[in-house]
């Protein structure tokens, strides 16, 4: 009988210990309550002073149009645009922009975010920088410069193919059989497509309208980094708090814990 009043004694404590004690983890918290808050304060402090001391960045869009040539091997048709899309931090797509504007590459690099509309065929460049002026300015070179590196590969394929096909045509010869010249209205046709497509290939993109902004800054922005800041460090505050608690009640359970008795 002695064993089973202390097996349930024992029971109550490790229940105790395993639960949340409110009355418990309240006095905790007021004890402690300076020192937490100066914690708090201190940290949503400090996250606010570094945010106004960041220099401010405006954003700008602009929306490019995607006219991919029909029958041809251009590039909107065969790549589409999730390839134009990774083209957009490219070397020699971004070298234009930065040098007009005098930005870092790198720096415009990681000021870019692009969007894709698949149904309406086009592409969204978005610049952040540190001025509306310089946020436009840049996201209208940076799709310009797009447009002409799109324009001059599609051109440089469609010209390599072509000249195969004039190779073609050249080895071919004129024979005067049927079989040669039936293949040879094929290739010299072919060879017009091609053609017709390279003096084509700049209508494949399109800057539509002006770049697009607010005019307000998109960070940082110190209230709501404040305010993050401020719950953030209030929840890892209770953390402790509640660990602190759980502590104390495994050490008072233990001490209340009575010994145990031989039956």
């Amino acid at each position: 009988m002695m064993i089973d009043e202390h097996t349930g004694t024992a029971s109550r404590h490790m229940a105790a210990d395993e639960g949340f004690d409110l009355a418990r983890f309240s006095r905790l918290a007021r004890r402690h309550f300076v020192f937490t808050a100066v914690v708090v304060a201190l940290f949503t402090a400090g996250v606010i002073v570094v945010s106004l001391t960041i220099p401010s960045s405006y954003r700008s869009t602009v929306q490019v149009r995607v006219y991919p040539l029909s029958g041809t091997p251009a590039f909107g048709q065969e790549q589409g645009l999730a390839t134009l899309e990774s083209l957009v931090t490219t070397t020699p797509v971004l070298r234009p922009s930065s040098d007009a504007l005098g930005i870092a590459e790198e720096e415009l690099r990681g000021g870019i975010s692009t969007s894709i509309d698949q149904e309406a065929n086009m592409l969204f460049v978005t610049v952040d920088a540190a001025s509306t002026v310089e946020a436009e300015k840049a996201a209208i070179g940076v799709a310009e410069s797009l447009d002409a590196t799109v324009t001059a590969s599609a051109r440089t394929r469609l010209s390599n193919l072509s000249a195969a096909v004039a190779e073609q045509i050249s080895a071919l010869g004129d024979t005067g059989s049927i079989d040669n010249t039936t293949r040879l209205q094929v290739l010299q046709s072919r060879q017009a497509e091609l053609d017709f497509a390279a003096a084509a290939a700049d209508s494949q993109i399109e800057v539509v309208g002006t770049a697009e902004s607010s005019g307000d800054p998109v960070g940082p922005t110190p209230l709501r980094n404040g305010l993050i800041a401020f719950f953030v460090s209030s929840f890892f505050a209770s953390l402790l708090l509640l660990r602190m608690s759980r502590r104390r009640n495994t050490e008072l359970s233990s001490r209340e814990l009575p010994p145990a008795h031989n039956s």
